[in-house]
Parts: C-alpha cells; sequence; structure tokens
C-alpha cells in the first residue's frame, strides 16, 4: 500500500506532546515513543524487540539504510515515510506501506502522525510511472477520518479561538472560588478537537498538577458510558425487548413488587422506585457484624483502603431491594436503583460483570485506555484525581475508589457510578456516538443509537440518555438543540453531545473535594463554557 498526501495546509498534533490515547509511533510495555538512529549505516535489530510498530523516517535514498529497515520489516509492522526522489519507489518495493511525500511538499510531523493513525486524509497521486507497481495515478486513497485529530487553530473548523479563550477565564473563576479544585474540558468539532485544557491541581493544597491524562471519577456518567452502552448492545443483538420486564430476564422472586416493571421503564427511570439505593443501615455505623478492616475468605469486597463488607450483606441488600414499594402510576423520577437492576439485567445476559463486558466489547476495540472500574488495579493514585474527604463513613480521602457509598458497597462495580475516564476517552466515546463507528469499528448501528437517544418512551429522557429541554437542563448551555444528548455526574461532570452541529462538549471536575458543596451549579460553570462554545461558532438552536 502507498499512501500520499498533497495538502501542507492541514494542522494536526505536535509530536512531542502525544498521550497514550492519541497517535503512538513506537511502543512498548510502559507506553514510551522514541527514536533509533542509524550508527555508521547499521541498526542493532535487538533494540526493535520491545517495540509493536516501527515508523522509518527516510529523506533521500539510501541503499545501506533501505537494507537495515528492510530487515526491521521483515520482524515488525514498519511503515516507511520516504521524502526522496519518487523514481527510487521502485527500490522500496519490501515495504508493506508507504507514505510518500514530495520535495517541496512540506509535511509538517503533525499531520504525518494523523494521515498514519487515520486522523487525516491521504488523497494524493503519483505523478509519473515509475514501475509496474508504481505508476502515474497509484495511491491507495485514506478518504475518510476513522479518529479524532487535534486541530492545531480551532479556526479550521469555524470556531472562534478568541473566544474560545473566555472558558480558561470560567475555569480560573470556578477553582477560585471553590467550586472544584480542577477540571479537563474537551471540546471537539467536525471530529476535530479544538480546546483540550486540564486547570488546577489534584487538591487545594496545590501539590499535584493537573494533567489531561489524570482519571476523574464519573459518577452517574457511568449509567450512560457502561451500563447504557452495554444495554444498546445487547438491544441491537436481539437479546430483549424494551418491553420485556424484570421478571422475564432476571426471574426475580415472584412476590417482588420489581416483577413488572419493564426495561424500558428502567432506562427512562419510569419505574416508580425510590431515587437511592436503600443503604442507610449501612452508612450509620462501622458494625463488625458488617465490615472488616482486613479481607477474609468472607469479606472480600472492597470499600476503601483496610475497610471490606463481609460478602452475605449484598444478599442483603439485594433482598431489601426486590420488596420496596413502587409509587403507584409512576411518570419520571431519577432512580440510581433503575442502573442498577439494568447492571443484572447485562450481566444475567451475557453472563459477565459489567466492568469485563464494557472492556471487552467497548472501549478496547476503540483505543480506550483510561477508562475503567477500580482504577487502582491499574493506575498510580498519581494518575487519579481524589473526591472526597469522607469522616463520616470511610473515615479517609476517598483517592481511586468510587465516591458513590452505594458504588462502594458493590466493590466500585455499579450500574450506576463506578467508573473513572479522562475526558479523552469519553470523547472517543462520543464520537462513536455521533458516527457509529471510531477506528474503522462499527460497534454501534446508527439505528440502535437513534433509537436510544430519541426522547419519545413517555417523557424528555432518551433510553438511558438525559436530553436538552426546552426549559433547559443542567450543565447543558440553553442554546444547545433539543437534539442534544449526554449525562451529568454528581462529582461534577458533564458531557454533550450535538448531533445537529457534529459537537462534543465534554466537563470533568472534582467539585465534592474536599466537602461537596453546590458551587459549581450556582455559578452555571458547565453551562457558562457551553454558551462559550456556541458562541465561538455562531451556532443556535
Amino acid at each position: 500500500m502507498i499512501l500520499l498526501a498533497n495538502s501542507p495546509k492541514i494542522f494536526g498534533f505536535d509530536l512531542p506532546n502525544m498521550s497514550k490515547e492519541e497517535y503512538y509511533f513506537f511502543t512498548n510495555s510502559k507506553n514510551e515513543t522514541q527514536p533509533i538512529e542509524i550508527n555508521e549505516n547499521r541498526l542493532k535489530l535487538g533494540a526493535f524487540n520491545k517495540y509493536d510498530k516501527i515508523i522509518a523516517f527516510l529523506d533521500e535514498y539510501d541503499k545501506k539504510a533501505v537494507d537495515e529497515f528492510k530487515k526491521v520489516a521483515k520482524r515488525k509492522n514498519t511503515v516507511l515515510v520516504y521524502f526522496g526522489d519518487p523514481t527510487h519507489l521502485k527500490y522500496l518495493d519490501d515495504f508493506k506501506t508507504i507514505l510518500y511525500i514530495p520535495k517541496g511538499g512540506d509535511m509538517s510531523p503533525q499531520l504525518i502522525a494523523e494521515v498514519l493513525s487515520g486522523g487525516n486524509l491521504a488523497l494524493g497521486q503519483l505523478p509519473i510511472n515509475i514501475s509496474k507497481k508504481y505508476y502515474f495515478g497509484k495511491n491507495k486513497p485514506l478518504t475518510k477520518k476513522i479518529r479524532l485529530r487535534k486541530a492545531l487553530f480551532s479556526e479550521e473548523v469555524g470556531a472562534s479561538s478568541e473566544i474560545l479563550s473566555e472558558i480558561s477565564e470560567i475555569a480560573r473563576e470556578g477553582i477560585r472560588k471553590k467550586a472544584m479544585p480542577s477540571c479537563q474540558i474537551m471540546v471537539v468539532k467536525n471530529g476535530a478537537i479544538i480546546y483540550d485544557e486540564a486547570f488546577g491541581y489534584h487538591t487545594y493544597r496545590r501539590k499535584t498538577l493537573i494533567k489531561p491524562s489524570h482519571l476523574y471519577d464519573l459518577a452517574s456518567i457511568t449509567k450512560v458510558a457502561a451500563t447504557t452502552m452495554a444495554m444498546m448492545k445487547l438491544y441491537q443483538q436481539g437479546k430483549y425487548s424494551l418491553s420485556d420486564s424484570l421478571y422475564q430476564i432476571i426471574g426475580m422472586d415472584t412476590t417482588s413488587n420489581l416483577n413488572y416493571i419493564t426495561i424500558r421503564d428502567l432506562l427512562i427511570h419510569q419505574s416508580g422506585l425510590q431515587p437511592n439505593m436503600p443503604i442507610n443501615r449501612f452508612l450509620r455505623k462501622k458494625d463488625e457484624k458488617m465490615f472488616s478492616k482486613n479481607a477474609t475468605d468472607s469479606a472480600t469486597t472492597k470499600i476503601a483502603d483496610n475497610f471490606y463488607l463481609y460478602d452475605n450483606w449484598l444478599d442483603t441488600l439485594w433482598n431489601t431491594i426486590k420488596t420496596l414499594e413502587l409509587t403507584p402510576n409512576p411518570s419520571y423520577r431519577y432512580s440510581d436503583i433503575n442502573a442498577n437492576l439494568l447492571q443484572k439485567i447485562v450481566e444475567t445476559i451475557t453472563e459477565k460483570p459489567l466492568d469485563e463486558y464494557v472492556q471487552e466489547m467497548l472501549y478496547e476495540p476503540l483505543g480506550m485506555n483510561r477508562i475503567l472500574f477500580n482504577p487502582l488495579s491499574t493506575f498510580k493514585k498519581e494518575e487519579i484525581v481524589p473526591t472526597e474527604k469522607d469522616n463520616s463513613w470511610r473515615k479517609q480521602l476517598v483517592h481511586g475508589y468510587v465516591h458513590d457509598e452505594s458504588a462502594a458497597l458493590q466493590g466500585g462495580v455499579a450500574g450506576n457510578a463506578g467508573l473513572f475516564s479522562t475526558a479523552m476517552d469519553l470523547a472517543i466515546l462520543s464520537q462513536m456516538l455521533l458516527d457509529g463507528e471510531y477506528l474503522g469499528k462499527s460497534i454501534l448501528q446508527k439505528e440502535t443509537i437513534d433509537i436510544f437517544r430519541a426522547s419519545t418512551y413517555g417523557n424528555y429522557r432518551g433510553l438511558g440518555f438525559n436530553k436538552q429541554r426546552v426549559s433547559g437542563t443542567a450543565g447543558c448551555a440553553a442554546v444547545a438543540p433539543l437534539s442534544t444528548f449526554g449525562h451529568t455526574g454528581f462529582t461534577g461532570n458533564a458531557f454533550w453531545i450535538d448531533p445537529e452541529n457534529d459537537l462534543i462538549y465534554i466537563f470533568l471536575s472534582n467539585r465534592v473535594y474536599p466537602r461537596r458543596n453546590g458551587r459549581l451549579s450556582q455559578m452555571k460553570i458547565r453551562e457558562r463554557i457551553h454558551e462559550v462554545i456556541y458562541r465561538s461558532l455562531e451556532l443556535k438552536n
């Protein structure tokens, strides 16, 4: 395959600043990126063993250098980026993929990164006949972008960088007035990241500076980014009908009031169930019959450091849920229990825990490397943003463990909360929900996405998703179209997808540190930033 690019006016990534989620050329187990130089026209092939992909750059044809590159290409997935005389392409047949850049094309490393990673296009053609393999007009056109790219200038997609700069003023105001210690903000327009900034420190002590790679507790965004995604996939596979009852899927006790709640009722929060999980008895005190300071054979559910729940109490919790009373003639009533019952449905159908299923079905195929439950199993604490100082129940700073108490009692994996992520991975998920695919992989069909994001099921909600309303929605700009869908999270998060304008807005924060407060909502930080984005694009609903 030969790729040709002929537009030096496309902007993209600055290679030295790439993060793990973006465009790695040289990848080893530590996710490092580095060049290897030829010494005296020879390469030590052993130096490449730890790398998965090799990009070879060649300014001019040099037989010795090419022979060395060929040795590498026989062992590793190798791409040759060639800037030299096109007539020498006939000597490069051994390379499966060549990105040829004509002299004078002045193609930047940023654009090279994007073309090779699917974030930009390669539409050029060979200007002359060279060989039977490479001839006039020959190329492998890459006519479709398959992943997000970073715009160097927001004006590329018609957004005013001057207006977007107002976002930083609002974010810093929020930090200064202690609405939150930190936040990540990302804006994506037409598949291009036009704003990507992190503000503040992990805490007000200003010791650990926030980075775009740091993970936030998503709180109720879990309901969408994990639970709803799983339900969408299973719906697409015909594993259930929206009119199916809980009894039909998970076979609850025949005496339970919950038996005839439908899956549709759960997804639109119209089940008649109370808002919160029935966990008050667990939060009153650290009863020795309930909790252990150490892990044992009978206490394996870890809630926090030196804090374990005896496993039999999980059965008690679920038996309590089965006996809950329902509101007669239920209308919309947001409830965490709905999402936890949906989790049970996912796990019953797939015979897998929710976290394992979404990891295999969604996150891994899309290259989402920094979104997961129980992040301390994979990441250092320094990479995870702390939430609340819990002095009443856990008696410690909640850091790396889920903030939501009901999810904590379930070991950090729950249908309503428990997911941690970066803005970047949430942007990938959002782009997939706009396009129906990502990295060329079709996870969900557009028809499925349209069904779940529509608000035609008895109230303004979509199936799992929150929606923009005529009266406005918390965390969302008033000017956003009614087709806008997404969700918010109690810890101070929001993500909104506007399909009419191909626009994604993500805001992550730890507003509950050191104690939960309402300043983020009172100051309308998320809404004001969203308004700035629309004003920068001169878009209205």
